[in-house]
């Protein structure tokens, strides 16, 4: 739902102050899916509301669910028949998060990702980054799933600080007390490293997490794997996160795909300790680095084993930075990280 759009259109029918609430606290709970269905304001209103806007900007294509059920994938379609995906994910007992995608394909070209083969298509509005979490709401509700959403992370397709006006604005409407009421710790905004976009993330004093794509420990790796690279060396990048790290005193993440002989080999691991090191020196306890198995995409890359991801995070700890090994949720529906295509894929469990 646009937030903006359902004020003015209040202010402009003369309707009292407190009507605003009274109609997103339904909205945004999930457990209406039609302005018919809103009793507690007049049926002229209801009305009004179901000719002049939308509820929900996207509508379901298909939903695919997980062999172990710790993952949902939706294909969903805007209204200009552009596809995008957004992905339901079980972590760790009674959290669920919520993956947003923040553009329609990816202009980014990432060597090892599925959603930068497609191109970029446009930004979504931030209603409809919005709505992906009220259609999730809508789904649980419909479906009687014992589920509570209780992060939202900003990983799914295209790249969020190029999309900064109306990524800042649906962040701005998650944490809004008469909103989507979600605490701004249990937000994260991922970004392959856009150091103006990243200056502007610092500037608004959140306690929202950031994650930087890094990916790899020289200039030369990060850019075969990562064209972005050409335009932000990674000494401009560290510089950067120094910076946020200084004025913020937030902890940051570091996310490092891990690629069979590509980047996980011992002499990368302590050449991204040193750089760490080099760099972050009293602030190393506010880094934390996520390894991240690699999702196959179709491409030439093959996930690094567990006992190499294992090494590379000991050598890690030998530097004294906290690193995890992040669990791969999703993969048998093209729904892990990497994998979002915003196309339909066949002969999968759908619904």
């Amino acid at each position: 739902m646009d937030f903006n759009r359902l004020k003015l259109l209040l202010i402009e029918n003369g309707e009292p102050q407190y009507r605003f609430s009274q109609i997103v606290s339904e909205v945004c709970s999930g457990k209406i899916d039609s302005f018919e269905q809103l009793f507690t304001i007049p049926q002229i209103l209801r009305n009004k509301l179901s000719s002049s806007i939308s509820l929900i900007s996207l509508t379901k294509h298909t939903v695919n669910i997980s062999s172990t059920k710790k993952a949902y994938k939706a294909l969903l379609k805007l209204k200009d028949g552009n596809l995008i995906e957004t992905v339901l994910l079980n972590p760790t007992p009674n959290l669920w998060s919520v993956c947003l995608s923040c553009q329609a394909g990816c202009a980014m070209g990432c060597a090892f990702c599925a959603t930068g083969q497609q191109g970029l298509k446009r930004n979504l509005t931030s209603e409809e980054i919005c709505d992906q979490i009220l259609f999730w709401k809508q789904y649980i509700n419909q479906n009687k799933l014992k589920i509570r959403i209780s992060n939202v992370v900003y990983m799914g397709m295209g790249e969020p600080l190029l999309n900064q006006e109306n990524v800042f604005e649906s962040i701005r409407w998650l944490i809004d007390e008469n909103l989507y009421v979600l605490g701004q710790r249990h937000i994260s905004v991922s970004t392959c490293g856009i150091i103006p976009g990243i200056e502007a993330f610092t500037k608004q004093n959140w306690q929202v997490n950031l994650a930087i794509s890094l990916h790899a420990s020289n200039d030369k790796l990060r850019t075969q794997l990562m064209p972005i690279a050409k335009q932000y060396s990674l000494s401009q990048l560290l510089d950067c996160i120094k910076t946020y790290l200084v004025k913020t005193n937030r902890q940051i993440f570091i996310e490092y795909i891990m690629l069979y002989k590509v980047n996980d080999m011992d002499s990368c691991a302590l050449e991204l300790g040193n750089l760490c090191k080099q760099n972050f020196s009293n602030l190393m306890h506010l880094v934390h680095v996520n390894l991240i198995p690699y999702n196959s995409t179709g491409g030439e890359f093959v996930s690094s084993d567990a006992k190499q991801m294992g090494r590379f995070s000991s050598i890690l700890n030998q530097f004294h930075i906290n690193s995890t090994i992040r669990q791969s949720l999703g993969q048998d529906i093209f729904g892990a990280c990497g994998q979002l295509k915003g196309k339909i894929v066949k002969d999968l469990n759908q619904f």
